[in-house]
């Protein structure tokens, strides 16, 4: 006879085991309804090569359907248009676009940078531009190369 301990133990394996909660693979991010797709990237500055380099680490794939625009954001600077779309509502056009869609993990993007770049941020606007999402923000007060 089995006992009450082991009767709901089996209880709630066969109530959660399919509990369509979590995503199947957990360790990726992936598209929420609300906040649109997510995208892990790596920012990282080498002085020696004089460039800031952007690595979409891993999450969602990012294509026209799911994405109006990804930005890298730099202070004194002109924003670099990643992905987009042709046509963004409440964009601007932009004005030289660095990568064709899909963007896909382990796609990377390098910006010329001759110097010290200060805050960076990842940006994604949502195909109706209603929506922004924040993909990486890092700081980098001065470059460094190989060595730190």
């Amino acid at each position: 006879m089995p006992t009450r301990r082991a009767v709901l133990a089996g209880l709630a394996t066969t109530t959660l085991g399919g509990c369509g909660a979590f995503p199947p693979d957990r360790s990726a991010p992936s598209t929420n309804a609300f906040t649109g797709p997510q995208v892990d990237v790596d920012l990282s500055c080498d002085a020696a090569a004089g460039e800031l380099r952007c690595v979409a680490d891993s999450g969602t794939t990012l294509t026209a359907e799911n994405t109006g625009r990804v930005v890298v954001a730099r202070p004194d600077h002109d924003d670099v248009v990643w992905v987009s779309r042709e046509s963004v509502p409440r964009l601007p056009p932009a004005e030289s676009v660095r990568q064709a869609f899909p963007l896909e993990p382990g796609d990377q993007l390098s910006i010329a940078t001759p110097e010290p770049v200060g805050e960076v941020h990842v940006y994604h606007w949502s195909p109706d531009a209603l929506r922004q999402t924040t993909f990486a923000v890092d700081e980098f007060g001065t470059m460094s190369g190989p060595d730190g």
